[in-house]
């Protein structure tokens, strides 16, 4: 049996992190998790612009994809989370999710998700336009 150290080394060989890793990044990578998204275990998460998606993409999973265009609100946004959630993947891949959109929503919008996702804001994808609630 590998000891950790041999692990690790191999993980980082491969350019995979763990989950509990992957939190542990934060924002320092914001750029390159844009460019290159971000592999957790056997699955890809990266933000597509040109069809305005977060793909997930791996060896045993065909490829599942969340159209950003049918998550304009917090309501389709919480809709979207608890999709995932109901899949039998490891919960860093919800929480790479929620980075990948973050990172797209500052490369569409200017605007970290937090602050477009507001209750009553609607995001309009592909006009790169947002309208605040009142």
């Amino acid at each position: 049996m590998p000891e950790q150290n041999d692990v690790d080394d191999i993980r980082k060989k491969l350019g995979v992190v763990s989950g509990r890793d992957f939190l542990a990044q934060g924002e320092a990578n914001h750029k390159e998790r844009l460019q290159n998204g971000v592999t957790i275990n056997s699955l890809k998460v990266f933000f597509q612009k040109s069809d305005l998606t977060i793909q997930f993409r791996g060896t045993k999973l065909v490829s599942y994809e969340v159209y950003l265009e049918r998550c304009c609100n917090s309501d389709e946004l919480l809709d979207w989370v608890f999709q995932l959630k109901g899949k039998s993947w490891e919960l860093g891949l919800i929480y790479a999710f929620l980075e990948i959109l973050n990172d797209a929503c500052q490369d569409v919008f200017g605007f970290p998700a937090r602050t477009l996702y507001q209750p009553g804001n609607n995001l309009d994808w592909r006009n790169e336009t947002w309208h605040q609630s009142s």
